[in-house]
């Protein structure tokens, strides 16, 4: 169901709609501005975070000079011990890659986190290459999500995340009814996660989360080993389709990418 619908965009990427609306002047330079946290939040009661960025090289052959870079910057960060990065990963589409469209995601756990990884000496290192060597060409497509914590699983200390495959999805819903539908997910995630115990967990992650940008909409991201296990009744993939199917009637919308990890780790 979800990988068929006419919302799957391709190789184009995933672009939020909470945030393709926005004026190019709105979204924050890659690497380099710490992005708009909520100003109705008080910072010290959110959970942990998630950053997904969508940006386009401007060649092909920039790839691997920049997963290189980040690789070590990562490893630098790591090292230091600075704490707070959970876990972080570098995404290209499972399908169709035409060697310039990179995602990136990190799970931090807290907006402190954020704050002081981005002031780390290794960072800022990397942002100053960055602008010098202009590897990235357009705006890229940057928003954070709050993981609504309780609701998904992780397996932990994998070193070297290379290789996995990883579904993101934005799931669109009518007013007043996001409630009902973490309630659904809840069920349904934990279905899974009992499911891929006995399955030697071949999902590594699950996680749903939301964003202040729009209240209507959840995010679903699903790290797992190897594509056949997106496939209808293998644990894993069957959760998306039946937490999707649950909350049908009160879905407005739907977008969804699959993607696989080039580079990253989960500690």
């Amino acid at each position: 169901l979800i990988l068929s619908e006419p919302w799957l965009r391709g190789v184009v990427g995933f672009v939020p709609s909470c945030l393709a609306s926005q004026p190019a002047s709105s979204h924050p330079q890659l690497f380099h501005t710490l992005i708009g946290l909520p100003h109705d939040r008080n910072l010290n009661d959110m959970g942990q975070l998630m950053i997904v960025t969508h940006l386009r090289l401007r060649s092909p052959a920039l790839r691997d000079e920049l997963v290189a870079k980040l690789r070590e910057t990562t490893w630098r960060v790591r090292q230091e011990g600075t704490g707070g990065m959970v876990r972080s990963g570098l995404l290209v589409p499972r399908e169709e890659e035409d060697g310039i469209t990179l995602y990136t995601y990190t799970v931090y756990e807290d907006a402190a986190a954020i704050v002081h990884y981005r002031g780390t000496p290794a960072m800022k290192e990397f942002y100053a290459w960055n602008m010098v060597n202009d590897i990235v060409t357009g705006i890229p497509t940057m928003y954070q999500l709050e993981l609504i914590d309780g609701l998904g699983f992780c397996h932990t200390n994998i070193p070297d995340t290379t290789g996995l495959h990883a579904v993101l999805a934005e799931l669109k819903y009518k007013p007043d009814t996001v409630p009902k539908a973490v309630a659904h997910w809840k069920d349904v995630i934990e279905k899974a996660g009992k499911e891929e115990e006995e399955e030697d967990a071949r999902t590594v992650a699950y996680n749903v989360a939301t964003t202040s940008e729009d209240e209507h909409a959840l995010f679903i991201l699903k790290l797992y080993q190897d594509p056949e296990g997106s496939s209808d009744g293998q644990g894993s993939r069957s959760a998306i389709v039946e937490g999707v199917e649950s909350t049908k009637s009160i879905l407005t919308g739907q977008n969804c990418m699959q993607l696989k990890i080039i580079a990253g780790f989960i500690s």
